[in-house]
């Protein structure tokens, strides 16, 4: 029960910071997500369910403030965690470089499936704002990767076994 209380809790402070103080660390207009960086690095340490229902409500905070489509970051993020949750049960755990290229390529695909998502509604983004966004969500994933490695190995954190 701690576990998701501090999911809960975390998902909704990153989803403050995404639409408030985020946007004064942007470079030339580009900002990244603080929110989809955590859910990615996290469900590359961690399995179950509680992954999808993490991708679901971090996708449905960000479809709060999303004006078209409600829905399609929800299913998106579900996605992308049970992708992630594939790649993860394949790779070394404590090492940087595939969780935070997972998370870079999956900023990518995300945003290219948010463009095509916009394209029906004839609103038009262009693919540099994904690109560079995408890159800063890489840049800040390697800041916070040792941090939701480490929130991951807690001990309340785990799913042990108890008989």
């Amino acid at each position: 029960m701690k576990k998701i209380f501090v999911l809960f809790l975390l998902s909704i402070l990153f989803t403050i910071l995404d639409n408030t103080l985020v946007h004064f660390i942007a470079i030339q207009g580009y900002f990244p997500s603080l929110l989809f960086a955590f859910i990615i690095l996290y469900s590359i340490n961690n399995e179950g369910w509680i992954v999808i229902f993490l991708g679901i409500f971090s996708g449905f905070l960000q479809d709060v403030f999303f004006v078209h489509g409600f829905g399609i970051n929800m299913l998106i993020n579900m996605l992308c965690c049970y992708f992630t949750i594939i790649i993860g049960r394949s790779i070394f755990k404590g090492k940087i470089i595939i969780p935070v290229l997972t998370c870079f390529s999956l900023s990518i695909v995300k945003g290219i499936i948010i463009l095509s998502m916009l394209f029906i509604y004839k609103e038009y983004i262009s693919f540099s704002n994904i690109f560079f966004s995408s890159l800063y969500t890489f840049a800040i994933s390697i800041i916070m990767f040792k941090l939701v490695y480490k929130l991951s190995n807690l001990d309340f954190m785990q799913n042990k076994w108890r008989f």
